[in-house]
């Protein structure tokens, strides 16, 4: 009995150990590319067709509250407004235009350094295909 203990205890310990593991970040590897160059293999990627161009996700809570800006006419509204928090313009024709607004403003306020970084990344990818 004490055996299947002792055996029971080792597999929980090395369970512990990895869940740790996949738990760190992952910025602190050694081989993590910069944000730029990541974004500039992305576009790459993307010309190449290895990497789809939407963004999907499920939430049943923002689903319905889309829907319901949607059919109330609020939509356009709350697109134009993002729009003017991050100083563009925009046309607001679609779901999709406002969602773009709204992670665009989302990232921005938590860290403006992150759209900087990655228009940066768009800049090197432009200056690449330039140079052909």
């Amino acid at each position: 009995m004490a055996n299947n203990e002792d055996e029971a205890e080792k597999l929980l310990q090395e369970a512990k150990d990895q869940s740790r593991h996949k738990t760190e970040p992952e910025n602190e590897q050694t081989d993590t590319p910069p944000l730029e160059d990541a974004v500039a293999d992305a576009y790459r990627r993307l010309d190449s067709n290895d990497l789809p161009s939407n963004i999907s996700l499920r939430d049943d809570n923002l689903a319905a509250l889309f829907a319901g800006l949607e059919e109330s006419g609020e939509l356009s509204e709350l697109g134009n407004a993002t729009a003017d928090e991050l100083g563009r313009e925009a046309t607001i024709n679609t779901r999709a235009d406002v969602l773009r607004l709204l992670l665009r403003y989302a990232i921005s306020d938590i860290d403006d350094s992150i759209l900087d970084r990655g228009k940066s990344g768009r800049t090197q990818y432009l200056t690449e295909v330039d140079d052909f």
